[in-house]
């Protein structure tokens, strides 16, 4: 079983796994190629990690690879909410979930008035759980149809 752990990825110990999750979703899930996952703004950044712990033999806890990302890029009173990620095997066990609510608590906590996000269209249902509203024309990136959606932080 185990347990999900939700936290920022500040050393780059950290972010090289963030990005690893995002090579083995983005890249090597989806097809995208590897130059348009990587778009020269990770050193802008705040990411994000999910851990997945479990008991081991001894009875203490042992840390697996890191199974989701996200990252914030800060745009004025505006988080951008981007390169949201879930390896495979831990998709439809609540981490997408656990790690937007890990960034939407972030960007609540430095006052900004808002997330935007551009969601594949497949996902668009996804957020709208979490209280996005959709706006805007769909729109293709990186060859897959988005939708950008906003939640309002504070009025």
């Amino acid at each position: 079983m185990g347990t999900y752990r939700y936290e920022l990825a500040e050393a780059f110990y950290d972010i090289s796994k963030c990005l690893e999750v995002r090579r083995q979703v983005f890249v090597e899930g989806q097809g995208i190629a590897q130059d348009q996952e990587l778009d020269g703004l990770d050193h802008c950044c705040i990411h994000f990690i999910c851990r997945h712990t479990q008991v081991n033999f001894g009875g203490g806890l042992t840390t697996i690879a890191p199974v989701a990302t996200g990252r914030i890029l800060p745009c004025g009173d505006t988080a951008k909410i981007q390169r949201v990620a879930v390896v495979e095997t831990h998709q439809k066990k609540g981490v997408g979930a656990g790690i937007m609510k890990a960034m939407i608590d972030y960007a609540r906590s430095k006052n900004f008035a808002q997330v935007l996000l551009g969601s594949q269209v497949d996902a668009v249902g996804f957020y709208k759980k979490l209280g996005f509203d959709a706006f805007g024309e769909q729109y293709k990136e990186v060859g897959i149809l988005h939708q950008n959606m906003r939640l309002i932080l504070q009025t």
